[in-house]
Parts: C-alpha cells; structure tokens; sequence
C-alpha cells in the first residue's frame, strides 16, 4: 500500500490511494508505505534499501523515515476525501484517527508514539530511480509487529518543490530490497531457581 498525506489547508482529508504519482513536499506531503513482509519474516535484517521512481525533475535530497505507530488503510482516492483511506486527520477516514480524539499523523511518526526515525542522503542510480538506505532497526520494527509501514518525507522542504514518485499503481512501483538471513532458533532459558527477596 502506498499513500501521499497531505497537510495543508484544506487538504487534509485527502486521500491519494488511487493515485499513479505520489507527492512528497516538506511538511505538505508525506509518503506513507506498506511492504509485504511475509518472505523475509523471522531475518535478521543487516541493511535495507528502498527504491523510489522520479515521475519528473525533483529537487529531493535529505530524506526522513519513520516507523508508524498505527495501522491505517490505503483508500482508493484521488486528490478527495473517501471513507476508508488514510489522510493526515485519520487512519482510516472518518472512522478512526491516528492516535485517539484529535490526533493525526504527526502523533505516530518522526518520534512521537515511541517511533523510529533517522535521517538519510538519497543517492540517485539512473533512469529516473532514487535509492534510499533504509536503517535495519526500522525494518526489524515491522517484522515484529511494533510499525505498521514506512513514513517517508522531504528535509528540503525548503525548495517548496513538487517532488513526485510514481505510485505502486504503476509500472515503476516503489520497493523495497532487505539484506538479513533467517534468525537462528533460539533455546528457552532455564527457569530461575533459588530466588529469594527481603526488604531493602
């Protein structure tokens, strides 16, 4: 699932589910993902990397990413609010906010709602594609059920530049390439014996 929350004025109901070209802007839009994680669960992530398509010239360099603290749904809008997509008020429109009575996306991401985050220079590869080095404790995050997706903003936002991927609706979809190994099992560690306490 992929999505563009907007935060501006009268945008923020918005939902950009449907939508082939996703904006990324400062504060204005945030790119929220969600990856199927299911052929790597139980790794050991080393490193990840996350793939971006430019639909045309940008001006992205310094790349924030953020674990998501709530699950929310993806929706089917273009540019409108839709009962049943993310926007920046709610996680699933109008039924159920980010984080509770007049929450939004800030509240679960970037830190707040005991969040991951870091910061990250793109570097750029060819043929319109952005590369991102994504922190394995991020990733590890979803694997183990603690994030529900990716947030991804623009630390230029300063440009006030337009800056537009292509969505998963196409043929340039955003992805993901995870570096690990399965986890190795882990034994049960013995009971404790002999445990005693007093007063202090």
């Amino acid at each position: 699932a992929d999505n563009s929350i907007a935060a501006a004025g009268d945008e923020i109901h918005h939902n950009a589910g449907a939508k082939s070209v996703l904006r990324i802007k400062g504060i204005e839009h945030i790119l929220i993902f969600k990856f199927d994680l299911s052929p790597i669960k139980g790794w050991k992530v080393h490193r990840a990397y996350l793939y971006l398509h430019a639909a045309h010239e940008h001006r992205l360099r310094t790349i924030g990413l953020s674990t998501i603290a709530s699950n929310w749904q993806e929706g089917n809008g273009v540019d409108r609010a839709v009962d049943g997509g993310s926007c920046f008020t709610h996680a699933i429109y109008p039924y159920k906010r980010w984080a509770g009575e007049g929450s939004d996306l800030t509240d679960v991401t970037f830190g707040a709602g005991n969040t991951l985050y870091a910061f990250v220079d793109l570097k750029e590869i060819g043929g319109g594609w952005l590369e991102i080095d994504v922190p394995a404790k991020l990733i590890s995050a979803m694997l183990c059920g603690a994030s529900y997706g990716l947030a991804v903003s623009d630390e230029k936002g300063q440009t006030m530049w337009n800056n537009d991927i292509h969505s998963r609706e196409t043929p340039f979809a955003p992805y993901l390439v995870v570096k690990g190994e399965p986890s190795k099992e882990r034994t049960k560690p013995p009971a404790v014996k002999n445990l005693t306490a007093r007063p202090a």
